[in-house]
């Protein structure tokens, strides 16, 4: 193989000459001169080197203990690959677990987008979780399901006793923290998007209960699910999907 000059190292690597010479001020590797104009030639073995730091800087080691690289012997590398490969299954982990929580964010937030403002009458309706329980942050288990789920928050309105949000966790089981349950529904079920301001208090509930009094009816209960926070009325508010039971 002929010698390789620096600038055409880089393209064949796809490493920056910066990084190159970085790495040779750091003692990583020892490079030959050209005795007419000292620029720097590359031989076969110095691109296999190249190589092999390029791998352990992916793994993430250090400049400091590279230095030490022609010193490891094969069981020091099947010791480093080992650590490094159980570094990177818990990485994929972390980054499916990601990946799984944006593509539920982009589902919530479609959904948002296709049910709107306007009063939806369902006539069937399946609720994943058919209990809402009084939450309480201060319990670790509870701020937990927030964290693996904040879309399992969500609040109960019965406008018969007043007008406050008591706010829940919707659940699979019931228990005696129970204040909402789907099993209960006798009227006709509506559902909409409830946006309501994170500071000030603003939201669009009122515009809600008047679509149900053009029809004739009055809510019985409301319940809503977190989905979303955005600022699509001109300042921060929490969007959920709410379902309203209605008798005239």
């Amino acid at each position: 193989m002929d010698q390789q000059t620096i600038k055409e190292t880089s393209r064949l690597l796809g490493l920056p000459p910066s990084t190159i010479r970085y790495w040779e001020k750091s003692g990583l590797l020892e490079l030959k001169r050209n005795e007419e104009n000292d620029y720097r030639n590359f031989c076969y073995e110095d691109l296999l080197t190249l190589l092999d730091i390029q791998l352990c800087r992916d793994l993430e080691i250090s400049i400091k203990n590279l230095r030490q690289r022609e010193e490891w012997r094969l069981q020091d590398w099947q010791d480093i690959y080992k650590d490094k490969l159980e570094e990177t299954k818990a990485k994929v982990k972390e980054l499916e677990t990601l990946q799984a929580k944006l593509r539920r964010k982009q589902a919530l937030a479609n959904q948002l987008l296709e049910i709107g403002e306007d009063l939806i009458e369902l006539e069937n309706c399946f609720f994943d979780y058919p209990y809402l329980l009084r939450d309480d942050t201060r319990i670790p288990e509870v701020f937990s399901c927030y964290v693996t789920d904040e879309s399992l928050h969500g609040f109960v309105i019965k406008p018969q006793d007043s007008m406050d949000l008591n706010y829940g966790l919707f659940s699979h089981s019931v228990s005696d923290e129970l204040i909402w349950r789907a099993q209960d529904i006798e009227g006709k079920l509506f559902t909409a998007v409830y946006w309501q301001q994170r500071q000030g208090g603003q939201s669009n509930l009122e515009t809600l209960l008047s679509q149900l009094e053009s029809k004739g009816l009055r809510a019985q209960t409301i319940v809503g699910r977190y989905m979303l926070s955005a600022a699509d009325q001109g300042f921060f508010a929490d969007y959920y999907q709410v379902w309203i039971e209605a008798k005239k």
